[in-house]
C-alpha cells in the first residue's frame, strides 16, 4: 500500500499545471479545426481578468479591424485556468514580441495562426510552454520555458 497509493493519487488527481495545457492545447487544435470547417476567421481570446480563453468568430465583414462577435451555434466552450495556474507571457515569432495580460490569437479561414509560444506556470514555479507552429497541426509542449529563438519554428 505505501508504495502503491502514491502512484495511484499522482495518476488520479492530474498536476493543474499539465491539465490546463492539455485543455488548452484542444481548445487550439479545436478551434483550427472549426475555423476549417465553417471557412471562416476566428479568434482564440485571452482575458486576464477573468483569467479564461474564449473562442468567438470575426465578422468577414470587418476582419481588417478583427471585430468580433459572437457566433453561437459553433461557439466552443471556454477555458477557466484555475487559481494555482497563471499565464506567464506569450511570445510572437514575427514581431518577437512578449505579451501579458489580455491577448488574442487569430486563426485564419484555413486554420493557420501566427507561430508563438505561450508559457504557463503553477505557483510552485514549474513552467510549461505551448508551442504553436503555423499550421496548428503541429502543437508541442514543452517542460520548463522555452525561449524564443531564430530556429525555435523550424
Amino acid at each position: 500500500m505505501a508504495f502503491a497509493v502514491p502512484r495511484l493519487s499522482s495518476f488520479v488527481f492530474s498536476d493543474p499545471l499539465k491539465q490546463s495545457t492539455r485543455k488548452l492545447t484542444l481548445l487550439i487544435t479545436q478551434t483550427s479545426r472549426l475555423a476549417v470547417r465553417t471557412s471562416r476567421p476566428y479568434q482564440l481570446q485571452y482575458d486576464s481578468s477573468t483569467r479564461s480563453f474564449e473562442v468567438v468568430a470575426i465578422d468577414e465583414k470587418e476582419t481588417e479591424t478583427e471585430s468580433a462577435v459572437n457566433d453561437e451555434s459553433s461557439h466552443l466552450p471556454a477555458l477557466q485556468l484555475p487559481d494555482s495556474v497563471l499565464l506567464k507571457d506569450i511570445t510572437f515569432a514575427a514581431a518577437e514580441e512578449k505579451k501579458s495580460g489580455s491577448f488574442s490569437l487569430r486563426f485564419s479561414e484555413k486554420g493557420y495562426l501566427e507561430p508563438c509560444l505561450i508559457h504557463l506556470q503553477e505557483q510552485s514555479g514549474d513552467e510549461m510552454t505551448v508551442k504553436l507552429s503555423p499550421f496548428v497541426g503541429h502543437v508541442t509542449l514543452h517542460q520548463g520555458y522555452v525561449s524564443l529563438e531564430e530556429d525555435t519554428f523550424r
